[in-house]
């Protein structure tokens, strides 16, 4: 029996390009004004947002390649109760802030201009 996908009448889709998950803390150092910004291979996927541990700090764990051309992305965090921003996009989890019970939602933005 072939092993190779173009014997069995599949095309093969061959890339360079590796893929990876990574995970990226939400810390304070990536803040802008009421933003959150990280830089990321083109393409990125957002895959969730979450406290790995309770207490910890929460993450995104981004599904991208390895390498290429970096582009700016936006999350926006917004507390239980406040206002959304016009441009929060795709939500992408809840997570309780450590050693309180704050609990905060986390958005991508998209449309950012800075």
């Amino acid at each position: 029996m072939p092993t190779n996908p173009v014997d069995q009448g599949k095309t093969a889709v061959k890339t360079d390009m590796c893929q990876v998950v990574h995970k990226y803390p939400l810390d304070e150092a990536r803040w802008f004004q009421d933003l959150i910004i990280f830089e990321w291979p083109e393409g990125a996927e957002i895959l969730v947002c979450l406290t790995p541990k309770p207490g910890d700090v929460p993450v995104v764990y981004v599904r991208h390649d390895r390498e290429g051309p970096l582009e700016k992305r936006f999350l926006a965090v917004v507390g239980t109760g406040e206002p959304l921003r016009e441009d929060a996009g795709r939500y992408l989890g809840t997570y309780v802030l450590r050693g309180t019970s704050l609990v905060s939602h986390v958005f991508e933005v998209t449309g950012v201009d800075l």
